[in-house]
Order: C-alpha cells, then structure tokens, then sequence
C-alpha cells in the first residue's frame, strides 16, 4: 500500500512568476517515506493539454551552492525558463541527491573524482557504492496522481523515456537540454560513455 500526501497550489514569486509550487510525501509498502517538489504551468490541468514533463535530480551542490562541475542546475533552471513559455510540469526528487547515494557519498566522490582524475562513476565503484540508484517511479505516482498519461520529455537520458514508456505513460517527443558551457563537458560527456546520455555534438537540440 502506498500513502500520498500533497499540496499544490502555492503560486511562485520572483524569477519564475506564473509557475505553481506542489509538495509530496509518498510512503512506499516497506513504510519508507520520501518528499518530493512538483514545479509547474496551471495550464497543464487544461483539456487536452499534453504537456512538457522533466524528472528531475535533486543536487544541492548545484541548485544550492552554484557548484558548476556539473550541468544540473543548468538543466534546472533552462526547464523552469521553458516552463514559463508552456504547459509543463517538473518533478523534483530529493531522494535522487548524487544519483540516489545521497549528499556525504556524493561529496566523497567528488573528493575521490579530484585526488584520481577519475569520472562519478569510477569514483562510485570505488566507494563500493551503485553508479546509479535513483527510482524513477515517483514520477510515474505523481503524473498518475495528476491525470497525465502523456507528455513531451525533457531529457538528456534515453533511460527515462524508456522507462516512463514502459510503466505507462505514452512519450510523444523527447526534448534535449544540452549545455555547451565549458565547465560542464567532463560531466556531460562521462554521461554520453557510461549511460548513452544525448550531446550537443550527436544533438541539435541544445542552450
């Protein structure tokens, strides 16, 4: 049995002005309970309406100290930017923090990253910690939640189209965000050889 609690509603101010701000807690069958953020356009609740949609990671390196080795924060605030110009919605995970290891493992990867020139990856493997562990199915409680079953992708990963795809929900476009910024290439590109992540040297869709 899973338990959802959530609030929604609560119209953003600044920046983003005409973006809603939603809240939930989902409590899974082993009695774990997990929060998470909804960022979205009102419009999206219009009929007919097929909107954007991003599943995004929490990384509070980025999105909250302005640490620029990785590309997270730009892929944030590019989707909150196309948000305001359409119907869509983003899911924020705050169990994705450093691809669902948490926020101390992450920091210890990075410091293993800096000390071996070594990409997350490696640096995980090392740690005895998984490359990758995040669960994507919270996105799929909150679209069902929410009455979408289909939406144009905000992704650089095909992992997640895949996914969405396979638990229901019909993805009729895919919509790259790709930084070219220099700071960003290392991440970037030790995404595109170890999860076949899009690059805006394979890809024309970029910022």
């Amino acid at each position: 049995m899973k338990v959802i609690r959530r609030a929604l509603g609560l119209d953003l101010i600044g920046t983003y002005q005409g973006l809603s701000l939603g809240g939930y807690e989902i409590t899974n069958k082993k009695g774990d309970l997990s929060f998470h953020a909804v960022v979205y356009n009102p419009l999206i609740f219009e009929k007919d309406t097929i909107p954007l949609f991003r599943i995004n990671s929490a990384c509070f390196s980025a999105d909250i100290f302005d640490d620029n080795r990785c590309d997270c924060n730009f892929q944030l605030r590019q989707t909150m930017e196309l948000l305001i110009e359409k119907p869509g919605l983003m899911t924020y995970h705050f169990n994705h923090e450093g691809r669902g290891v948490g926020f101390v493992n992450k920091i210890k990867a990075y410091k293993l990253m800096r000390e071996k020139n070594i990409d997350t990856f490696t640096a995980h493997k090392l740690l005895g910690l998984p490359e990758d562990s995040r669960n994507f199915y919270y996105a799929i409680l909150i679209l069902h939640d929410l009455n979408i079953h289909r939406v144009k992708l905000i992704t650089n990963n095909p992992q997640k189209c895949l996914y969405l795809k396979t638990h229901g929900i019909d993805v009729l476009e895919v919509i790259p965000i790709v930084s070219q910024r220099k700071e960003h290439q290392a991440c970037l590109w030790s995404k595109v050889i170890r999860q076949g992540h899009l690059h805006y040297k394979t890809h024309h869709h970029h910022f």
